[in-house]
């Protein structure tokens, strides 16, 4: 499952950069947006890599560079847990810790399913939590069911 089409269209509707038929035309002959989404930068996506953590390794070498220009910005790189299989997403998080860049927010859309099936039959990824934590990456930890339960008291 592609983690930017779950949540990366949404944000952008929401925010007022594309319209409702825009992202209701995903997936839909001669629409822009499909499971591999382009370049589109006039739209906010500056970037998609797809499924093989592509967009991780270029938020690191981004931030590097602006880091180094002295651009004061924020790079968000969504990702999905089955995403998370590809060795090039830890060495992506350790460059991150190793070079205190901290103008990377990584969303991790952990939905427990990847294109083959469940993360815990294809490639068993534990807990997350404790990988990131392992690398001091801050974290801030958002159960998206247990919110919608909280507010809808």
């Amino acid at each position: 499952m592609r983690a930017f089409p779950a949540i990366g269209l949404a944000v952008l509707e929401e925010k007022e950069v594309l319209t409702k038929e825009e992202v209701d035309s995903f997936e839909e002959n001669g629409s822009h947006f499909y499971a591999h989404t382009p370049r589109i930068v006039e739209k906010g996506l500056e970037f998609a890599g797809g499924s093989l953590s592509l967009g991780l390794s270029f938020s690191v070498g981004v931030a590097l560079a602006c880091k180094k220009k002295k651009i004061d910005n924020q790079i968000f790189v969504i990702v999905g847990d089955g995403e998370l299989n590809e060795g090039l997403s830890w060495e992506s998080i350790m460059s991150i810790a190793n070079y205190g860049l901290n103008n990377v927010t990584i969303i991790v859309d952990a939905n427990k399913y990847q294109l083959d099936g469940s993360t815990q039959e294809v490639m068993n990824m534990f807990e997350l939590k404790d990988k990131f934590s392992a690398f001091e990456y801050g974290l801030y930890y958002i159960n998206l069911e247990e919110e919608k339960d909280r507010k809808s008291k």
